[in-house]
């Protein structure tokens, strides 16, 4: 029989069985929080503050053009759709800074 020969792949095609028993670990290598726990059990914390953000992003000017759309329409039956739109828009404004403010607070 033939003896084989060392592999004479280049490193990054060797499999990580390999490369662990040449360096012992791979998590040696690695930067700390690079690939360890704690970089693992923040991610939920973070993906729910980018969630919290982007509800924020939609809620506020959501509640600025709901306050238009119904300023206009409550103040056309009484003949003054301008200015229902400018205090639907300033009561949705209000709405929306509070709800900034109370998030921010702590508040869900």
């Amino acid at each position: 029989m033939t003896e084989r020969k060392a592999s004479t792949r280049p490193a990054r095609w060797q499999s990580t069985e390999a490369v662990e028993a040449k360096s012992g670990s791979l998590d040696a290598d690695t930067p700390s929080g690079a690939h360890g726990r704690k970089a693992q059990s923040s991610r939920p914390e973070a993906m729910a503050r980018v969630v919290e953000v982007l509800s924020l992003a939609i809620l506020c000017p959501a509640a600025v053009l709901l306050g238009i759309w119904l300023g206009g329409g409550l103040g056309g039956f009484a003949g003054w759709s301008t200015a229902g739109s400018v205090v639907g828009a300033t009561i949705g404004g209000v709405a929306a800074f509070y709800e900034l403010v109370r998030r921010a607070r702590g508040g869900r």
